[in-house]
């Protein structure tokens, strides 16, 4: 018997049809994460997004060109890549049906020009929620799912911070780097953490005692009258020295970072704010939020005591936004929608295009459109000629659970077609009179 399966191994080894299949292209888009799409910060056209376990760039001018990151079988709870295009940390889930067990999940860092994993960051539990980079990308935090806050320094992965919150943490932000403000030679670091108890601003200085990092911790004065909100997306502009916190009802607050108290909130989107830019040529905000509308605020003032802002351009999609991203060059925008689609949006005018659209839902069967074309075979004798056949394979159908169908061009991996239904399909055949 032994014999017997070591033959079979030993042939399956040789057969020469038995080849690795080698991925070629994924067309899919997460719409779940906080920032589904994110444009690279130095590398023009170039978009990052995950599909499962796998992150994906690509060029936004040819589809076909995309590099894959991949590290394990874990679904992706969210990424980042950083401010200068060095790093690319991916943070991973247990799945939400093991949220009541404390199941360890870790953030992979990679180099990204060399397509490298430099550390495996460990401590979290059940699902990493949000990272984010300092703006000199010397430092990454990260939250969790039980609201546990690390941070650790890229120049070595030695953790300088942990703290477990007795509370829920919305959001986590880099604001300031303070120069100048120690004897060390080394910047201060500013940190912004937003929970519905209030602001917290974690300064993280270098100590000479020590020879390392350690940190203080204040809080922002907030009206008497009380401020509890819960805060979906930050924005902060060193011209003004002024935090810009979205909300989940539709305003945006606005803070003073000198003397850590608020200022002012306004109005800017209905069903929540999704995401906000600033446009320092411009010198306008770029909102987009759960009503489809992205919009242009022009800005006056110049500092936090004289912020006047003003709607003065808007569009509007069909489905909510979950993200905007900045492109590299800050000419354009790059808009991800909760329906799968990506559009590209000039910001000289808010004139768009779409870039391309995805399933939301499982996708339950692809079918092959089998259209005949004719070639010439040659006989033995190569005298004469015969006609026959050969599938043309270079388009598809897919269904998901939503009954939505897909007519997909494989030569440049754009949607041909497409059919809203009201119930899912299982199942998709092509017939001699189209599909069934």
């Amino acid at each position: 018997m032994e014999n017997e399966i070591s033959q079979i191994n030993n042939r399956n080894m040789t057969d020469t049809l038995n080849k690795d299949f080698e991925l070629s292209h994924i067309i899919g888009l997460n719409t779940k994460l906080r920032e589904p799409v994110q444009s690279h910060p130095i590398m023009n056209e170039t978009i990052i997004y995950s599909v499962g376990g796998i992150v994906i760039t690509e060029d936004l001018s040819e589809k076909n060109n995309q590099v894959f990151f991949r590290h394990g079988c874990q679904d992706i709870s969210c990424f980042k890549i950083s401010n200068t295009g060095r790093f690319l940390a991916v943070g991973f889930t247990r799945g939400e049906t093991n949220f009541d067990k404390k199941l360890p999940v870790s953030i992979i860092v990679w180099d990204y020009q060399n397509k490298e994993i430099l550390y495996e960051l460990t401590g979290l539990y059940k699902a990493v929620t949000s990272i984010g980079f300092s703006n000199d990308d010397k430092f990454i935090s990260a939250l969790s799912q039980e609201n546990s806050f690390f941070i650790w320094e890229l120049d070595t992965g030695i953790k300088c911070y942990s703290r477990i919150y007795e509370y829920k943490i919305d959001l986590i932000y880099w604001t300031a780097i303070i120069l100048g403000n120690n004897t060390s030679g080394r910047p201060d670091y500013t940190v912004t953490i937003t929970s519905v108890n209030g602001l917290l601003y974690l300064q993280l200085f270098f100590e000479l005692k020590s020879m390392q990092y350690n940190t203080r911790q204040s809080k922002f004065t907030l009206p008497s009258t009380g401020l509890v909100r819960y805060f979906t997306c930050a924005l902060f502009d060193s011209g003004v020295n002024a935090l810009y916190l979205g909300t989940s009802g539709g305003e945006i607050c606005v803070f003073s970072i000198d003397n850590l108290i608020f200022k002012m909130s306004f109005n800017a989107i209905n069903n929540g704010v999704a995401s906000i830019l600033f446009h320092r040529d411009e010198n306008c905000l770029i909102v987009a939020g759960g009503d489809g509308r992205v919009k242009k605020i022009a800005r006056d003032g110049f500092n936090s005591n004289e912020l006047k802002h003003s709607i003065i351009q808007e569009i509007k999609f069909s489905a909510k936004i979950s993200s905007l991203s900045m492109g590299s060059d800050s000419r354009e925008v790059i808009c991800a929608l909760a329906n799968g689609c990506v559009y590209r949006i000039l910001i000289a005018d808010l004139s768009y295009s779409l870039h391309s659209i995805a399933h939301i839902t499982n996708v339950n069967d692809i079918c092959y459109m089998n259209k005949p074309r004719p070639i010439q075979v040659e006989n033995d004798n190569n005298s004469t000629s015969r006609p026959a056949h050969s599938n043309i394979n270079d388009k598809c159908f897919t269904v998901d659970d939503y009954g939505s169908l897909y007519i997909w061009d494989l030569n440049d991996f754009d949607v041909r077609g497409m059919l809203q239904g009201d119930s899912g399909a299982k199942s998709l055949a092509w017939g001699d009179d189209g599909i069934n």
